[in-house]
């Protein structure tokens, strides 16, 4: 898994992180991500 830099681990929420337990596959974590602002490919997961 690709890891976070850590202002990006800072700025994550609790909600964030909720939602991101909901993704039910690889490429709905990077929707989330991008929605976020956080750079995730499908290649660092």
């Amino acid at each position: 898994m690709g890891k976070l830099s850590d202002e990006q681990k800072a700025n994550l929420s609790e909600e964030v992180i909720a939602k991101a337990m909901q993704c039910e596959t690889p490429e709905q974590l990077v929707e989330l991500a991008k929605s976020e602002g956080i750079e995730l490919t499908l290649e660092k997961i």
